[in-house]
């Protein structure tokens, strides 16, 4: 970790604050996203139940434009912020090594199983099960072209470049890795609203920010998010009703298959670290 000096302690109180307003603010944001779509959506012959089930049709787009506002506004300053030394560069790059590629998907497959079957075996009340089962057919009541474009494609983006590309990558280079890791994954689970969704999107999101930690490779966070995303339309339709009797057996397979998968990535890092200290050993010998 750096030497803690002023300026590194205004920058980290800089991004601790902009992250600790960003759940707030983007709640603030989608409440009010939501006004307006209901405004426009409605029809003074409709009654409440048709605007209702118009408002679930358009779900998955309207629920996905706060995070496209702020990437927008993310992008806008990021630039002006690191020029002014306010902000450390975050690393964007988008390659996905060939070795890599193999781990991240089946990462993918195995991190999404293991936390659905994780859900499945936690006693979960009634009433919160229910209201996670309503926001989540909420999304699914919208178009599929929506649900592709919005849900699996541009929110993953958004979401891994602000979380991330954004806070993780500053914050990584300012307090303590593991201080970072849980920073960004609490932030990320607060902007999913319900319980359920926020506890496992928290740990997803620590699971993300190793990922893009140990691969070097925003594109591989972003992919396994996307993968993550579209398991929400596949797996759980095909997949979890035909295994139900093995539920038991199938999380203790999956949960190992992601530890050994997230382990891969992790050797595969610090071999990476190594080859960079003996090249970096040899350049300097005379």
């Amino acid at each position: 970790m750096p030497k803690l000096t002023r300026e590194r302690m205004a920058q980290m109180l800089l991004i601790l604050l902009l992250a600790a307003a960003f759940p707030l603010c983007y709640r603030l944001l989608q409440s009010g996203i939501g006004e307006i779509a209901v405004s426009f959506l409605r029809n003074t012959s409709d009654s409440e139940q048709q605007l209702i089930d118009r408002y679930f049709y358009h779900a998955a787009l309207i629920n996905c434009l706060p995070g496209l506002v702020f990437i927008a506004l993310f992008a806008l300053l990021s630039r002006p912020l690191a020029k002014a030394g306010l902000v450390p560069r975050a690393q964007r790059s988008l390659k996905i090594e060939r070795a890599q590629l193999k781990y991240v998907l089946l990462l993918s497959l195995a991190l999404y199983a293991a936390i659905t079957y994780v859900l499945i075996m936690l006693p979960i009340s009634q009433q919160t099960s229910e209201e996670y089962q309503q926001h989540m057919s909420s999304l699914k009541q919208s178009p599929m072209v929506y649900v592709l474009l919005f849900e699996i494609v541009l929110a993953p983006i958004c979401e891994e470049l602000a979380y991330r590309a954004g806070f993780f990558a500053q914050l990584k280079k300012i307090m303590p890795l593991w201080a970072a890791l849980l920073a960004q994954g609490v932030l990320f689970g607060l902007i999913h609203g319900n319980i359920i969704q926020s506890s496992y999107a928290a740990v997803l999101g620590i699971i993300l920010a190793l990922i893009y930690y140990w691969t070097e490779s925003l594109g591989a966070s972003i992919v396994v998010h996307m993968l993550f995303n579209a398991g929400n339309y596949t797996f759980v339709y095909f997949i979890v009703p035909r295994f139900a009797p093995l539920i038991v057996p199938l999380l203790i397979f999956t949960v190992s298959m992601t530890g050994y998968l997230l382990l891969q990535l992790h050797d595969q890092h610090a071999e990476r670290q190594m080859l960079r200290e003996i090249e970096s050993i040899s350049r300097s010998a005379p």
